[in-house]
């Protein structure tokens, strides 16, 4: 059977079916509500309200129960908070707590990311007192919970300690523990592991700890890292670039990066890379590298995240607004999440930006970012946001009926078109519909 970057061509096909569903809780649910079939779950926009920031969303796969990550602004110390939404319920928190070290005041969390099986949480407690004369001017500890047990947090000690401030940085988490981060004040980039603690990762030159850069994200398995780093002897530019087994690959780019690239996100099972260099977005498969195609009118774009199927997420900045958007390799351009949330009957919802994570489950795609929205005084705030809406048919090549399976139908209508030059037909795009659509079509063959 033909997979297309982790979905079977029956998945794909089933991602619209139709029939009955659940009723979403309407205090939650801006827009409309669409029955997407009896395995997908309604569109949904929730916004969290003010002062509140959400980092991360991590989705059972069994019970479809959302689970958010994030901080209450409060008067000192700020609040970690955990959230769970289950489909058609109310939205509960519960509290997390900060590490505890003598000589801290922890009151702030610097992002935090969920591990893919959404069992583990990663991030950084930061003590906002000022550290004056250092680079970095607040003390931070990577830390990281057990997602069933919030109030137990499990500090990673320093990599920096100059007395009154000191320094590690937790970026991302594996399944297994393995997490991705560094050195805020040399700016190294390391992997932490129960049984090796924290290990400086090689740079461009291959030699461990001879590097500045950041990471970004790890895979499921904890396998593939992904980042930035400066390779010598250009210091002021960043390359995108990935860390496995085999040490550092600088990532290809279109064009020779002159200011600032980086591989953002990687997906859970590592294949695929999400990226931008120099403004444009792009997406590695395979080492391979694809720009994303321009949203209209443009000026620069970002992909931040991907999923096993391939689906990407980003923002765009045009000469008017910023929206996050969605586009996988196989559409002719990128939709906006406005955009898929209204064809998915969910109605208009207000503009989502800065929209950095991304996951696919239960036949839907869920997204955090942000939007501006009008409080009861009139007045645009920005607040963090939770979409969810029917993953979008993924094109399968081979597929001319458009059943979402390539079969003897999709032959019969390859084979009348044959040696022409019909666009619907010709799968690699030469001009001729010949024996390489042919051998397209049967690689692609479900039966």
């Amino acid at each position: 059977m033909t997979q297309l970057h982790g979905r079977t061509n029956q998945e794909a096909r089933g991602l619209h079916r139709t029939g009955r569903c659940a009723a979403p809780t309407a205090a939650l649910l801006i827009g409309g509500a669409a029955c997407a079939g009896p395995d997908v779950l309604p569109p949904l926009f929730l916004d969290f309200g003010l002062s509140t920031d959400v980092f991360d969303v991590t989705v059972d796969p069994r019970t479809l129960e959302a689970r958010f990550v994030g901080l209450q602004w409060q008067p000192n110390p700020n609040l970690p908070t955990l959230w769970s939404l289950a489909p058609g319920g109310e939205l509960v928190a519960t509290p997390m707590t900060f590490v505890q070290t003598p000589g801290y005041e922890y009151d702030y969390l610097g992002g935090a990311r969920f591990s893919d099986d959404g069992t583990r949480i990663v991030s950084s407690c930061i003590d906002s007192a000022p550290c004056p004369g250092q680079i970095v001017v607040l003390s931070e500890q990577a830390t990281w919970w057990m997602t069933d047990a919030p109030g137990a947090p499990q500090g990673l000690g320093f990599l920096v300690d100059l007395g009154p401030c000191a320094y590690s940085v937790g970026k991302a988490i594996a399944d297994d523990g393995t997490i991705a981060g560094g050195n805020a004040e040399a700016g190294g980039i390391y992997r932490w592991t129960e049984t090796e603690g924290w290990i400086a990762l090689p740079g461009a030159s291959g030699v461990p700890g001879e590097t500045y850069g950041s990471a970004t994200d790890i895979s499921a398995s904890g396998g593939v890292i992904t980042g930035w780093t400066l390779v010598p002897p250009l210091f002021d530019v960043f390359h995108p670039a990935r860390w496995d087994e085999s040490g550092c690959t600088i990532l290809e780019t279109p064009a020779p990066v002159w200011g600032l690239a980086c591989a953002f996100g990687v997906s859970p099972d590592g294949q695929i890379l999400a990226g931008s260099s120099d403004g444009t977005g792009l997406l590695w498969v395979q080492g391979a590298v694809t720009p994303i195609p321009p949203a209209p009118d443009a000026t620069w774009s970002f992909a931040y995240d991907v999923t096993n199927e391939g689906y990407v997420i980003g923002d765009v900045l045009t000469a008017a607004e910023v929206y996050s958007f969605i586009w996988h390799p196989s559409w002719p351009a990128p939709q906006s999440i406005g955009a898929l949330f209204a064809d998915a009957g969910g109605g208009t919802i207000p503009t989502v930006f800065e929209a950095a994570r991304l996951v696919s489950a239960g036949g839907s795609l869920h997204v955090v970012g942000h939007a501006m929205i009008e409080d009861e005084h009139g007045q645009s705030v920005t607040r963090s946001v939770y979409v969810r809406f029917p993953a979008p048919p993924i094109a399968v090549p081979g597929d001319l009926d458009g059943d979402g399976l390539v079969t003897g139908s999709d032959l019969g209508l390859l084979l009348s078109a044959y040696g022409s030059a019909d666009p619907s037909a010709d799968l690699d795009g030469d001009g001729v519909v010949d024996g390489s659509d042919l051998g397209i079509l049967l690689a692609a063959w479900s039966g």
